[in-house]
């Protein structure tokens, strides 16, 4: 069985884990995210990544929302869906 992977991004409340709400990436290359996170072509990104202030803004575009982390706590997430 073929599975699709869907990235996204989450926020959580700063004082505490509850989670705030999750934006699913659009139209956003692996190639793009390995340069923003550091890591090598080979690397696949299925961990979650915090997301600091200068990746949450060359993320927006890629949820259509402004991405707060000084009001969140933000996170690059990887699930994958069956086909």
């Amino acid at each position: 069985m073929r599975s699709k992977i869907i990235r996204c991004i989450e926020t959580y409340e700063k004082n505490g884990d509850e989670l705030i709400d999750i934006y699913p990436l659009h139209n956003v290359r692996l190639s793009f995210l390995q340069d923003l996170f550091l890591e090598p072509r080979t690397h696949l990104m299925y961990e979650i990544y915090k997301i600091n202030a200068e990746q949450a803004q060359k993320l927006e575009p890629f949820v259509g929302i402004k991405i707060d982390t000084k009001k969140y706590d933000c996170f690059l997430s990887c699930y994958g869906k069956k086909l």
